[in-house]
């Protein structure tokens, strides 16, 4: 876990470096010249791979989200990159329109430049909502409603902006707006200040924002950093593109290139990495239908390496004289009250926690809950409904009371390992049996 976030801490700064050098270069070893038309054929090829790029990011951040449904942050990461999609396709047609005298020229220059500056504050305005996702705490009974809400805020950024942006451009005649316009002598796009210092303002603001929530410990932020360095890099390019040559354009191109292809790196490993946790994913067995040990402490792993989870609880809940019943009334017998604290427990919890049996009587239980009250209130309802439903309305069909004894961890703590946090848990556990059984034991860490 420390040499995954060592490794990608030293790319990130690496990315970082090798951006000011590609500035310096630019700046110091090429002369000036006064053609600055670029190619329609160079513009179209680098739309075209930042397309390819995005679509690839988008692909593989929606593998996240399905691998893992509990970050739900990487559902809001992939809508940015399907934003930028929008706009390349937009792109793309001003770029093949046919154009004839120096007007259609005009009109081209400006609404390549409105969609690049829409495109850039959808962007900014996705993964702000996908931040500030990541730092939210979502009480278990208020989950859907809140992604709900979550998910209408996206409704901005993500369809209004790309609309307006269309009608502002020369597509309705009936309003206009002039970012860029086009000089002939030289051939150059002259941008609007204003406009480029609003981009480097929104990235400015958003880089700070991640580094202050996340301190560079989660890697999927880290290469978004990446990408928000790139993005002030091109826009302060493009500020500089007024005095010096042409080789500043590909050189932007370059710098937001390798920044996209920094992001869909880091989503391949962290994709192949959740898709090997649920390759793994073999069940309990026939009786129980929930996950195994194996299962268990690999998800408990993944969530402890992230670093951006707002708390979460572990649950050790110990089947009282499980084995009793066994030599008393049989293996039938047994597995009737398995069953039935098995579906006790799933009543209790959401469909995106995770069950397991990690012994013949014991379970373990990650909870995904906003606070530790709320972690106490559940352990105790599923204690209460076992020994009510499975015990004294006798579900399990056993003559004698059917209890369990729970130990629970709720932890805040962004530096506490997996092996840690299941050591705790069973240690909570042990003390619930050794006062008596039939009762909860929580603990805290990271408060």
């Amino acid at each position: 876990m420390m040499q995954s976030y060592y490794i990608t801490r030293s790319v990130m700064l690496l990315s970082i470096v090798l951006c000011a050098i590609l500035i310096i270069a630019n700046v110091y070893l090429f002369d000036d010249v006064d053609v600055m038309l670029i190619p329609r054929s160079g513009y179209l090829m680098n739309i075209i791979v930042l397309c390819f790029i995005d679509a690839i990011a988008f692909i593989f951040a929606i593998i996240c989200f399905i691998a893992d449904r509990k970050q739900f942050s990487m559902l809001i990461l992939s809508l940015s990159f399907l934003s930028n999609i929008f706009y390349y396709i937009e792109m793309i047609i001003a770029i093949q329109s046919p154009t004839e005298g120096i007007l259609s020229v005009q009109m081209m220059a400006n609404d390549i430049s409105i969609f690049y500056f829409f495109r850039q504050l959808s962007l900014v305005g996705l993964l702000v909502i996908a931040l500030v996702t990541t730092k939210i705490s979502i009480e278990i009974k208020s989950r859907v409603k809140m992604r709900l809400i979550i998910l209408s805020a996206c409704f901005l950024p993500l369809i209004v902006l790309p609309v307006v942006a269309h009608n502002l451009s020369s597509y309705n005649s009936a309003y206009s707006l002039i970012i860029a316009d086009y000089i002939k002598q030289p051939s150059k796009a002259m941008w609007e200040p204003l406009y480029i210092n609003i981009l480097v303002v929104a990235w400015s603001v958003l880089l700070c924002a991640i580094i202050m929530l996340n301190k560079l410990s989660s890697d999927i932020w880290n290469s978004v950093i990446v990408i928000s360095v790139s993005a002030i890099i091109c826009n302060l390019f493009f500020q500089l593109l007024d005095n010096n040559n042409l080789s500043i354009w590909y050189m932007s191109r370059a710098v937001e290139i390798f920044g996209k292809i920094f992001v869909v790196a880091i989503l391949t490993y962290h994709a192949l990495k959740l898709t090997k946790v649920s390759a793994d994913a073999s069940f309990d067995n026939g009786l129980t239908a929930v996950y195994n040990r194996k299962y268990f402490f690999s998800a408990l792993k993944l969530i402890s390496e992230n670093k951006v989870h707002p708390g979460f609880c572990v649950m050790a809940i110990n089947v009282d004289n499980l084995k009793r019943i066994n030599e008393i009334w049989g293996s039938q017998a047994s597995s009737r009250v398995t069953l039935a604290v098995v579906e006790n427990i799933k009543k209790n919890i959401q469909h995106d926690d995770i069950l397991a049996r990690l012994t013949g009587q014991i379970f373990g239980v990650i909870l995904y809950t906003a606070s530790a009250e709320r972690s106490a209130l559940l352990a105790e309802k599923i204690r209460a409904d076992v020994e009510r439903y499975a015990g004294e309305e006798n579900a399990a069909n056993i003559p004698g009371p059917i209890t369990v004894s729970i130990g629970a961890l709720y932890t805040a703590d962004k530096n506490c390992n997996a092996a840690a946090i299941g050591e705790m848990a069973c240690r909570a556990l042990y003390e619930a049996k050794r006062t008596g059984g039939n009762k909860v034991v929580l603990r805290h860490s990271g408060h």
